[in-house]
């Protein structure tokens, strides 16, 4: 009886048509690279295995190298949240296109808002710190 039950699951199809493939989330891909994209974990969603794998071994080892590859992981991910459309079949990502572009757009602006900021906390950590150049105007 199990062997029939498979049998059904399995070859039900006309024969000759093949299978396609489900369409994975898009929601999901761009949230998943946007919280573990340096862990290559959106990858492994989408079926871009090897691409995954060396994301992964690339973050695990970047503490050998001073976490330089990190940085370029890091990139990698952020452009494939912005420009990656497809799984590794080749179909689309599903989902409603309007979240997809607005989570892609609220990424950007993310990544501006901490780019910004980030850079106006370490201006204002860097004067109050004693490491600040005096300038001392002479009188003429």
């Amino acid at each position: 009886k199990f062997l029939n039950q498979k049998e059904r699951l399995y070859h039900d199809q006309p024969p000759g048509e093949a299978r396609k493939p489900k369409s994975k989330n898009g929601i999901i891909y761009i949230l998943l690279a946007w919280v573990l994209g340096i862990f290559g974990v959106h990858n492994f969603y989408a079926g871009y295995y090897w691409r995954g794998i060396f994301q992964l071994v690339l973050t695990l080892i970047s503490w050998l190298m001073l976490f330089i590859p990190l940085i370029f992981v890091a990139i990698w991910a952020f452009l494939e949240l912005l420009f990656e459309n497809a799984s590794a079949d080749g179909v689309t990502f599903s989902g409603n296109k309007g979240v997809i572009s607005g989570l892609r757009i609220a990424a950007v602006l993310w990544l501006a808002a901490v780019v910004f900021y980030g850079e106006r906390y370490w201006v204002q950590k860097q004067e109050f710190s004693g490491n600040q150049m005096v300038v001392v105007e002479e009188e003429s």
